[in-house]
């Protein structure tokens, strides 16, 4: 699982042990992570995962998603919004 927390990507792993891994390529002091969904999506499909799954309360971000997911035939992307018993998850593809 990918992590940002204050403009920081941490790749967060369960091997033997929790792995926290800082990725500075994803640093970025832009405040709006909108327009960088696409780069971490783009990281998982170099990586050859089949799904990524994104989690935001922000319209903005699925609009952002349902753009790119038109033209990726080889990712699944899912959208997770809502809290309590309206929590969707949205296969954007």
């Amino acid at each position: 699982m990918i992590f940002i927390y204050e403009g920081t990507a941490y790749l967060l792993a369960s091997r033997d042990e929790t792995v926290k891994e800082e990725l500075p390529a994803f640093k970025s002091p832009q405040e709006e992570t909108d327009s960088r969904i696409i780069l971490y999506v783009n990281y998982a499909r170099t990586r050859n995962y089949r799904f990524v799954r994104v989690r935001s309360p922000d319209s903005d971000v699925f609009f952002i998603l349902l753009q790119y997911a038109a033209s990726s035939e080889d990712i699944t992307v899912l959208f997770e919004t809502g809290t309590g018993n309206k929590q969707r998850l949205i296969n954007v593809s």
